[in-house]
Formats: structure tokens, sequence, C-alpha cells
């Protein structure tokens, strides 16, 4: 019987496939690192090959013990990127990931041409280097020939989706970032396409993320191990997905989807737009819905950062660590584990060191791609283990200003459902619940992104009558952290200092990203 779901995300720093039951339950996962190639500062792109190739490691380690004939259908999430192709469906050049900020001038082209109110009132967003319209627009001024050959532009998701079955279709999330649709009435905006000489026709065809797109064939299908015939959904970006993941269908529940960057949202039955234009507006992947708030900047990504440049020693001796320990139990600890373990002992506030985890520029809710990373306050008693419990308490913080401007729009808030490779982190949690003041809500699947897409592939293949459901039966929260009331002074002391140290670098920071 064919009661199986495979779902395939690629993330920002990896690949995870990973195998559902149509209840939700995970039966086999894999998953493979990859890492975004930057030729030159402010550029970050993927090659295909790479791409292609931990695809498929991952999933054909998921595979593993799986008949593929009990495959139901599969589904693809993905960050958010822009890939170029011809009529052959054939790449044109690298894929450029949301991190690429080489199209900083197309986008202030963008803001002198039709305004940022303008942008915002349809798009539900603010204009940024990192939408695929800057991007488009950075092709067609700088790579002429390239973009005349170009039949569509198409996201990385639905980059795979084409690979696995030939098909050229977006989904409405993917869509709303795109700076050239409209959110409210679901269509392309054809006065934004005029405004910039871009033929409509080199968009995909707008789907629902749980409709089918097609079924698989080809090489890439084949290379997978996958037998011909499987539907395929559409899918949807990877932070959407989580928050589909980990149960977010009705109002006044917020999710934070904690990966390489932080995704917060909350749902509404209708878009609502920011005054100040901080948050963005998204078509939901659940039809005749939205979802509010945004992507935010490099949070676990920092931490990775910072695991890798300065933590070496930690890094190789863990690993030895981990390879015994499975040797001799079936099980390990990360370096991120040993480094919660010891930040754990070290007070609330790092002993006043904050950490603003910029390292690519701001998203929401402030929109400043000239932004960097910052540690404000180090002093010589401070050690590695107070930057990484900064980083923790900074990415927190960016949080709660998250959550204060969605609820300054009216939306309330009673708790959070973290997900996400960050919430396997108890105390980063705890962090999150103590800044915040909101109770963080733990999902029983924390891979909410695979999650989210095998709900969509159950109710696209009618497993299910409706997502309601589906997320119902296939979504459990297994776990409550509330917030420590003795540690929010303290957090609130901070939060305020974090606040004023925004502010106060902003000029210096455009004053950098000027420097040639």
């Amino acid at each position: 019987m064919k009661n199986l779901l495979l779902t395939i995300d690629a993330g920002s720093s990896s690949c995870k496939a990973e195998v559902f039951t149509q209840s939700g339950e995970s039966i086999s996962s894999g998953t493979c690192p990859y890492r975004m190639s930057s030729p030159e500062p402010g550029r970050s792109e993927l090659d295909s090959q790479l791409l292609r190739s931990t695809i498929t490691a991952a999933t054909q380690q998921a595979l593993q013990g799986v008949a593929p004939g009990q495959l139901a259908g599969v589904g693809v999430s993905a960050q958010l990127g822009l890939a170029a192709v011809d009529r052959e469906g054939k790449l044109l050049g690298p894929i450029l990931t949301w991190a690429d900020r080489h199209a900083t001038e197309q986008a202030q082209r963008i803001e002198e041409t039709l305004g940022t109110p303008r942008v915002y009132g349809v798009c539900g967003r603010r204009v940024s280097p990192e939408w695929p319209l800057a991007k488009i627009l950075h092709y067609q001024r700088h790579k002429p020939e390239q973009h005349a050959r170009t039949h569509k532009y198409i996201s990385l998701k639905d980059y795979i989706v084409l690979e696995l079955c030939g098909e050229l279709v977006t989904d409405p999330t993917h869509a709303s970032y795109s700076l050239l649709y409209n959110v409210k009435s679901r269509a392309w905006e054809n006065a934004f396409l005029e405004a910039f000489d871009l033929d409509p026709e080199k968009l995909p065809d707008v789907r629902p993320a749980h409709a089918v797109a097609g079924e698989t064939h080809g090489e890439f299908a084949a290379q997978l191990g996958l037998p011909d015939h499987i539907p395929v959904i559409v899918g949807g970006p990877d932070g959407t997905g989580g928050s589909l993941g980990a149960g977010l269908i009705a109002e006044n529940k917020a999710v934070n989807v904690a990966g390489t960057t932080d995704v917060v949202f909350t749902c509404s039955n209708k878009p609502v737009f920011d005054p100040q234009q901080g948050t963005v507006v998204n078509c939901y992947v659940v039809p005749d819905k939205w979802v509010l708030g945004g992507p935010m900047s490099t949070t676990g990504g920092c931490l990775r950062w910072f695991c890798e440049t300065f933590a070496q020693t930690e890094v190789a001796q863990t690993e030895v660590a981990q390879t015994e320990a499975k040797e001799a139990a079936g099980r390990g600890s990360s370096v991120y584990q040993w480094f919660d373990e010891q930040a754990a002992a070290i007070a609330p506030g790092s002993e006043k060191l904050l950490a603003i985890p910029s390292l690519v520029g701001e998203r929401s809710p402030w929109w400043d791609p000239s932004r960097r990373g910052v540690f404000f306050g180090l002093t010589p008693q401070h050690d590695k283990t107070h930057i990484y419990r900064a980083i923790l308490e900074g990415s927190a913080f960016s949080l709660r200003a998250m959550i204060e401007r969605l609820e300054q729009q009216g939306n309330q808030i009673d708790d959070v459902i973290l997900a996400g490779g960050g919430a396997k982190s108890r105390l980063w949690a705890q962090i999150r619940a103590d800044v915040t003041g909101k109770p963080m809500l733990l999902p029983k699947v924390r891979s909410a992104t695979n999650l989210g897409t095998a709900i969509l592939i159950a109710v696209g293949l009618g497993m299910h009558p409706s997502f309601e459901q589906a997320a119902a039966e296939m979504t459990t929260i297994e776990g409550q952290i509330e917030p420590n009331p003795a540690n929010q002074k303290t957090y609130q002391d901070l939060y305020e200092v974090f606040q004023e140290l925004r502010e106060a670098i902003g000029p210096a920071s455009e004053h950098l990203a000027g420097i040639a």
C-alpha cells in the first residue's frame, strides 16, 4: 500500500530528506551538509552539482529500508533563492541564495522607481537585494545575454521540482517573496513588470502548494532511487513549511522556526500590513490564509560561524567523543551540546556581553542589508563560552523585537511554538522564553519543515480532507518551557541596551558599507 511521504528540504546549510507516515510519524531520515559559495564579498551562490549530490546522498540515506513502492508522494521545500533556466530546463549560471547581496544597486533602483510604500502595499514587504526582482534586474543590467536566454526565473525549490518531474511551477508563498506578486489579489503585478520592461512569460505559473505539480521521471528521480509516476507536489519555502509542520493553522499563535536563520510567523485570515513596513505579509501555503512576520538574520548561522571559526579544538574533541559514544551506545553529543552545558553555568546576560548576530545584514523587522554582526561589552573576563551564550541571547532579543512588532499590529500572541534545529537546545529555548516572556511550546517533531511538507503531500493527495484535520493528526506538542521570572529583569535591562545599540550603529554601518 502506498502510504509513505518522502520530503526533501534544501536549507541554508544542509539538505535533509525524511520519510513520514500519513499520521505524521517519522520513520527514517538522512542529512547531508553543504556550504554556499562566496566568490567575493556580498555574493552567495549554490552550485547545481553540489545541490544534486547532497540531495542524492540525503535521500538515499532516508530511503534505506524503505520500499520505493510504498511512497505515495514526494514534496520539496528549500531556502529562498533564484534560478534562471532555459527552455530545456537547464540552469543558466549558479543558483543565487537569499544571502546574495550583489543586487544592492538594483534594489535602490526599485525603491526610486516604485517607492517603498507602494511596494509594501502591493507585495507585503520592503525592497531588499535578497528578493528575486532585484536579482532579475541585476541579470537584465549586467548579463543581458543570459537574461534574454532565460525562459523562466524560478526559486531554488521550484528548480528541484523541475528536476524531479519536469514541470515549471511555483507556489503562492514563493511568489509573495518576489516583489512581483500582489499578496491581496494573489496574482502577478503587471504594473511592476511593465515598470522594469520584464516579460511576464519569464515567470512560472502559480499553483497551490499542496497541488500536484507532476510525476517523477527522468535521470534525477532515478538517481535518487525513485520509480516513475510518484506524484510530486508544488511545495513551499522552508520557513513557511516549518510553520505548518509546527501546527500553525489558527490565529493567536506564533511559530519560531529556528535554523541557520530564524523565521517567525503568526497566522491570519486576512492580510494585515505593518504601518512601519517591517514585517512581511505572505500568502500562506494553506489556501485563503496569510502569515505575518518574516525571516530574521543569521541566528543559528552565527553559532555555526562561531564554532567553525573559533572553536576548532572543541569541535575536534566532541567529534571524537561522539564517535566513541556512538560505537558504545549508539548516540553522541555535538559541539553545540557541549557549549550549551558550559553556557548554562554562566549567569543570564553573559556578564554584560551583547551580540547582534547580523552577519549578512538585517532582515525583518528592520531590513537593513548594510548591518553587520557586533559584539559589544567585551572584557578580559569574557571567554568563548560567554560569546556563545551572548549569541543565544542576541538572537532571542531579535525574536522579542519581532514579537513586539507583530503585537503592535494587533496580533495576540499567547505563546510561541519553537521548531527547527534550534529547538533541540533546551538552554536556547529557556533563554527565548525568559527574554520574550512567552511560553515556548515544543513540538514532538522538531524537524518541522519536513513535516510541513508531509502535511502538504497528505492533503494534496486526499489522505486528509483538510489542513485542520491533517495538522491535528500529524503534529503534537510534547513540552512547554515557561519564562523564569528571576531572569526577566536582567534581560529587560539588556534588551533596552540592545535596542540602543542597534540604533547607534546604524550610521556607522552605512559608512562602513560605502567603503570600497
